[in-house]
């Protein structure tokens, strides 16, 4: 009897661990376009780099990045609680687009945000 116990007892705690280890971040995704400069049309960005920054009220940090895939569509998974920024950048026949997000509250609760970000161009 002392053994089926001890073995219960392992199983719930085994159980607790698993049940508190389970992470229940935010994924934040969307669509990258930029608008061409030579015809004023918008187009995806297909491989644009789209970065993640942490705000705080002291700072700006660059946290992750990620590429758009060849729709302009991008994913950032495991977002925490907090305040972020997506700042995006795109290379298209020697023109440089850019563009970022407004600021992105995340709760950290397992939820989709969606921010579709549109670049311009940056001349030099």
């Amino acid at each position: 009897m002392k053994r089926i116990s001890v073995i219960a007892i392992s199983w719930l705690l085994l159980w607790c661990m698993a049940v508190s280890c389970d992470k229940y971040d935010s994924k934040i995704q969307g669509k990258i376009i930029y608008i061409s400069e030579q015809d004023g049309e918008e187009y995806a960005a297909a491989g644009a780099l789209v970065c993640k920054y942490s705000v705080t009220s002291k700072d700006t940090v660059k946290v992750s990045g990620v590429i758009s895939d060849t729709a302009g569509n991008y994913i950032m998974e495991y977002v925490t609680k907090g305040e972020w920024l997506l700042k995006a950048e795109y290379v298209k026949d020697s023109m440089v687009y850019s563009g970022c997000s407004d600021i992105i509250t995340a709760t950290g609760t397992n939820e989709v945000i969606t921010r579709n970000i549109s670049l311009t161009s940056v001349l030099e």
